[in-house]
């Protein structure tokens, strides 16, 4: 009698220990918050997350941030910007300086997300007053000649990462933006008499124009 009791507890303490490992395990979901928004100039802003708790690693696909002037900004929404960083999650503080995406004194809304498998789990909201983001800039475009509805693809920086928040021009004549990021736009030539045509872009309420000109042919 007296050994099967001593088992018994023997096995209760057991049972205690695996259930204070277990409690050490990765959680489900990650533990992040969005921090203030710092270095707010005419060039842009810059954010920041905290990580203080990981996921379990198979579960997380990306993390970054997602803004708008809406009062929750969500990701894959035409009205909203986002970034992800390439890199691992991992505990710390992660910044990234946003240079596009920011027109001059709106109000702005930023919170953190993660990407999970099967759903997003996003960070406090934080609001601040823009004061601006840095010029877009066109390096090369290709091709340099085409008809109405040819695709030409831009590549430079500071575009905006949703198709809406590019205004693209062959002279004054309104392209049509198919594709959008940061660094590449692609977009439709529009209808116009033969000639060349200089192609500018504006973005967060500042215009660049390229010098080569685009050969519209009959």
């Amino acid at each position: 009698m007296y050994n099967r009791l001593v088992a018994i507890i023997l096995s209760l303490f057991v049972f205690s220990c695996v259930q204070e490992d277990n409690s050490l395990s990765p959680v489900n979901i990650p533990v992040f918050i969005t921090m203030d928004v710092t270095n707010i100039n005419s060039d842009g802003a810059t954010f920041s997350i905290k990580i203080e708790e990981l996921a379990v690693e198979q579960n997380v696909l990306s993390f970054g941030f997602v803004w708008s002037e809406s009062n929750k900004p969500i990701l894959n929404s035409s009205f909203s910007s986002s970034f992800t960083f390439t890199s691992k999650l991992k505990r710390g503080i992660f910044t990234k300086q946003i240079t596009n995406d920011l027109i001059l004194n709106r109000k702005y809304n930023v919170r953190a997300f993660v990407q999970m498998k099967d759903k997003v789990i996003y960070g406090n909201v934080v609001q601040f007053i823009s004061q601006g983001s840095t010029a877009p800039i066109i390096f090369n475009f290709a091709p340099k000649e085409g008809f109405a509805g040819t695709e030409v693809v831009l590549e430079g920086k500071n575009f905006s990462r949703s198709i809406s928040g590019n205004r693209v021009l062959f002279y004054f004549t309104t392209a049509t933006v198919l594709f959008a990021s940061d660094t590449l736009l692609r977009v439709k030539c529009p209808s116009m008499n033969t000639g060349d045509y200089t192609i500018s872009v504006e973005a967060s309420g500042k215009q660049f124009y390229t010098i080569d000109k685009f050969k519209v042919l009959k």
